[in-house]
C-alpha cells in the first residue's frame, strides 16, 4: 500500500536515467497495481511505502504496455528500496529496433506482448537495491 506520508514506514527511491531510449516519454509509477506516480527522464522521485509485501512496475505512460518486469519488493519500516533504470542493451540493441517493428505491430494488433528474436525484453531495464524478498 502507498502513503504520502507515513511514521512506520519504508522509502522507494526511483532514479530514472536515460540514454536515447524513452527520452521525451513519462514513465507511471505502479505499485500493487496502482498508480501512485510518474517520473520523467533524469529525474528521481521518492514514495512512501508502508511495510510489507509489494509489486513495483514502471510504464510508459501513453501505452501502458511497454513497462519493466513485475518486480518482487518486501520492505521493513525504515527500510529504502532504490530502483534505478538502466539502458537496453547498448547500441546493438537500438540498431536491432527496426528489425522487431513488424512483429511489434503485430502483437499490438492482437492485443499481446511482443516476441521476437530481434527485441530483448522487458522494455524498461532496472537494477534493484534493498527492498527484496527475505
Amino acid at each position: 500500500m502507498y502513503e504520502t506520508e507515513a511514521a512506520g514506514s519504508a522509502t522507494l527511491l526511483i532514479k530514472r536515467r536515460t540514454w536515447i531510449q524513452d527520452a521525451v516519454r513519462v514513465y507511471k509509477v505502479i505499485v500493487d497495481d496502482q498508480v501512485i506516480g510518474s517520473i520523467a527522464a533524469m529525474q528521481t522521485k521518492q514514495f512512501t511505502l508502508l511495510p510489507g509485501a509489494h509489486h513495483l512496475r514502471l510504464a510508459i505512460s501513453a501505452t501502458g504496455r511497454a513497462s519493466s518486469a513485475t518486480i518482487e519488493l518486501y520492505v521493513k519500516v525504515g527500510d529504502q528500496c532504490t530502483v534505478q533504470t538502466a539502458r537496453r542493451g547498448g547500441l546493438l540493441s537500438f540498431l536491432k529496433l527496426p528489425l522487431a517493428l513488424s512483429g511489434g505491430a503485430r502483437a499490438l494488433a492482437e492485443s499481446r506482448e511482443l516476441q521476437s528474436r530481434y527485441y530483448e525484453g522487458p522494455w524498461i531495464d532496472v537494477k534493484v537495491e534493498g527492498g527484496e524478498p527475505e
